[in-house]
């Protein structure tokens, strides 16, 4: 288990993203929002964060590939990554089998499901 203070999080809907970052700040992190997974990998590459909170399919760079592609950094072959998704674990594990997150969580979010599990990364 790692020490989580600074969360990234992307996702192109402006209500889900303002959504996470309320939630997660009230939870005492440190929160930079992203619109998705272009802007996300490149802050990440510039600011690395503790978390990575990556929407699975956005425009300009979906969170599948954002997640490889920080994967692929330095800074970035050990921290945290989740997928949230609409997607089930099985269409994920079947659409996108090399995404490296790990974990996922399922739109629509339960809130403190979601809190508990960045508890326990």
């Amino acid at each position: 288990m790692s020490i989580i203070n600074k969360i990234l999080i992307a996702d192109d809907d402006p209500f889900m993203l303002l959504s996470l970052k309320t939630v997660l700040e009230k939870e005492n992190y440190m929160v930079v929002a992203v619109n998705n997974g272009k802007e996300a990998v490149a802050e990440f590459k510039k600011n690395p964060a503790d978390c990575v909170l990556l929407d699975g399919l956005m425009p300009n760079l979906d969170g599948f590939t954002a997640c490889r592609e920080i994967r692929a950094l330095k800074q970035g072959k050990a921290v945290p990554i989740l997928i949230v998704s609409g997607l089930t674990k099985a269409e994920i594990k079947s659409e996108y089998p090399e995404t490296k997150a790990t974990g996922y969580i399922a739109k629509p979010i339960d809130w403190l499901k979601l809190i508990k599990k960045i508890a326990t990364l």
